[in-house]
């Protein structure tokens, strides 16, 4: 008869100690990804309500019978905000004693905890490879404040913390460990295949440094090293395994920041698989930095033809990236004779009557020029392509253009793009040219800076690029247009190093200049003055760029990397 009552003891605890074996329902219940809920079990007081009393009290959940969590993810809320430990364990049939009651948390268990100070922690913890039956969280904290568990959700693994104001968070293995943002070492992260890292940076204020020294926040994966540059901006950065590996993914490996405790830092996500890198929709692009883009394997497209791409600090500017010129062509071409072309603005052209011009070779689009061109292929039923019909729809809906009446409103923010058909250095200098492109679009204060730059400059200068812009066949440029010159003029004077300009203008342009028979007055103006009035302007406007957003002349990208891929 006892070895019988031990029988269904054991038997009990092992399907997962619920309300089968008399416990009370917990007033928190499990939350679940899809939005559904299951009850808890309430082994212990502190469970029922989800209330823990006092310091060192552990509240036990139990599973609903047959439920095997990926991982847990609790939340605890502490008033009035002070410092204390949260910690968070699993339980298995092990963790009760011979009568069925559970042991201290402090046995010897994988624990996970989260110290400091805060109002709000909230701890994740992956389940082991044994079966479990519950969670336990326990707490210390001052006797005088109000501890309640808000939430408990089951969810999918992944690894990393956060020290953002009022919340303290991390994320941890099977295995448990630690996090406290008042010690100087933050845990390694344990990466097992392919993943990708999620930063959140803060904003650095005045401590980004300067254009010869840029500070940096590095990080280390492995055998790769890889760093953002700071910015006077928050942001997120999204980096995959595979821009930082070559070929199949070495496992195990460690990520970790090489200053972890810099307070620019404000979290680290090691999520397993790319998941969180690729949105469902094929509407919505993966966001990136430019160089990531640049460096991003052809293969790990989700389309063959293209990639589209958000510029990850500048999520309202989409970044096309295509297989070649034809793909960009038919994206792209009569677009840009729409809204640049001289003697073709304005109007819509069909692929026969332009098909032997050429348009560019990298593209750059506002809002305001995108709803013009497709609300007038509507109002005069022009066949469009199918490649412009997806690129409508992208546009729609990332809020770029918007649907207004019988055609479209400008929404806000940019569409760019290159090709892999371009040489790697013109990929590089495409990439810088229409990125701030981009910037001028969305930001009406980087457009007055511009343009009282460009009204500052000495009239021959204005002459010389005016004449070059209309001289140059393959560009056409409008003059006329001063939104278009103001903008190109920026685009020149910072798709390369500040250094760079002088020569890139008196000998680069002037040379190209004289060649397509621009006038000897205007070239021989540009050498005498060794085209000073354009390095002051490049140097008005690097300072304007860098301060604001941490780039420069030449470089738009925060992301710094070897080229990985292939």
């Amino acid at each position: 008869m006892i070895r019988l009552r031990l029988f269904f003891l054991t038997l009990c605890m092992t399907a997962f100690l619920a309300a089968s074996c008399g416990f009370p329902s917990s007033a928190v219940p499990l939350s679940l990804s899809g939005g559904e809920t299951l009850p808890l079990a309430a082994i212990t007081a502190s469970a029922k309500k989800g209330v823990l009393a006092s310091s060192g009290s552990a509240a036990w959940f139990g599973f609903p019978e047959g439920f095997s969590p990926r991982a847990v993810v609790a939340e605890i809320e502490i008033s009035p905000p002070q410092e204390a430990s949260v910690f968070l364990a699993f339980a298995g049939p092990e963790d009760f004693d011979s009568a069925g009651k559970p042991r201290s948390i402090d046995s010897p268990r994988a624990v996970a905890r989260v110290s400091g100070s805060a109002s709000r922690f909230v701890v994740r913890m992956e389940a082991p490879s044994s079966p479990v039956s519950a969670v336990v969280i326990q707490a210390d904290f001052q006797d005088s404040a109000a501890v309640r568990v808000v939430s408990i959700t089951e969810t999918a693994p992944e690894y990393g913390w956060s020290k953002k104001p009022s919340v303290l968070s991390a994320s941890f293995s099977s295995q448990g460990g630690s996090f406290d943002p008042s010690r100087s070492i933050y845990p390694a992260l344990q990466v097992q295949g392919e993943s990708t890292v999620v930063v959140d940076f803060a904003p650095s204020a005045d401590s980004i440094g300067s254009r010869l020294r840029q500070e940096r926040e590095s990080f280390l994966f492995g055998e790769s090293v890889f760093a953002f540059r700071r910015t006077a901006r928050p942001g997120r950065s999204l980096i995959p395994s595979f821009l930082l590996t070559r070929g199949p993914f070495a496992q195990p490996s460690v990520f970790e920041p090489a200053t972890p405790a810099s307070p620019f830092i404000e979290s680290v996500r090691l999520v397993p698989g790319t998941a969180v890198l690729f949105p469902e929709s094929a509407l919505q692009p993966v966001p990136a930095d430019p160089r990531q883009i640049l460096l991003w394997p052809q293969n790990r497209w989700r389309q063959s033809a293209y990639e589209a791409f958000s510029w990850d600090r500048f999520p309202s500017i989409l970044i096309f990236d295509t297989a070649d010129y034809y793909i960009q062509d038919r994206f792209f071409k009569r677009l840009a004779f729409f809204v640049e072309k001289k003697g073709y603005r304005g109007h819509l052209w069909t692929n026969d009557e332009i098909g032997s011009l050429h348009a560019f070779n990298a593209h750059d689009y506002r809002a305001e020029s995108l709803a013009e061109f497709f609300t007038r292929s509507k109002a005069e039923n022009f066949n469009l392509n199918p490649e412009e019909e997806l690129l409508r729809d992208i546009l729609e809906a990332n809020g770029v253009i918007l649907p207004s009446g019988d055609g479209w409103a400008a929404g806000s923010g940019a569409v760019l793009s290159l090709s892999r058909q371009s040489k790697g250095y013109l990929r590089t200098l495409f990439m810088t040219h229409e990125s701030f492109h981009g910037l001028y679009f969305i930001d009406p204060d980087f457009r007055s800076f511009v343009s009282s730059v460009y009204a500052a400059m000495d009239e021959r200068d204005i002459a010389f690029l005016h004449e070059y812009f209309t001289a140059i066949d393959s560009l056409g440029y409008d003059p006329a247009d001063g939104y278009l010159m103001e903008n190109e003029f920026m685009a020149y004077l910072l798709q390369q190093p500040l250094a760079q300009v002088e020569p890139y203008f008196v000998s680069n342009l002037r040379e190209r200049f004289l060649r397509y028979k621009g006038s000897r007055e205007s070239a021989e103006w540009i050498e005498s003055t060794k085209a000073s009035g354009f390095v002051k302007a490049a140097e008005q406007l690097n300072e304007y760029v860098f301060r604001r957003w941490g780039v420069e002349g030449g470089r738009v990208s925060l992301f710094v990397s070897t080229p990985i891929p292939d």
